[in-house]
């Protein structure tokens, strides 16, 4: 399933395994966001996923993209996973 050709079923699975803190969605949601394409979805799944693995490709994503909105959702999952490593 995380490996679904479908966005809608590969997101789903992605959002709900990066809730549950499953490590084994990190690898995903790493390649998801080295695409050229990256839903909103998993910028905020990458957050929920909370680990300190994915904060360096975050931080780089700011550095690529203007929209306020865009940026404002990858500051808030990098302010998730900071608060996370932190508990």
């Amino acid at each position: 399933m995380l490996l679904d050709t479908n966005d809608d079923i590969r997101i789903e699975v992605i959002s709900g395994l990066a809730e549950r803190k499953d490590e084994r969605v990190l690898e995903t949601i790493i390649k998801e966001l080295k695409k050229g394409v990256i839903f909103d979805e998993i910028i905020i799944a990458a957050g929920n996923a909370g680990s300190k693995e994915l904060l360096p490709i975050l931080n780089e994503l700011l550095n690529e993209f203007r929209d306020e909105r865009i940026i404002d959702k990858i500051n808030e999952s990098i302010k998730k996973i900071k608060e996370n490593v932190c508990e």
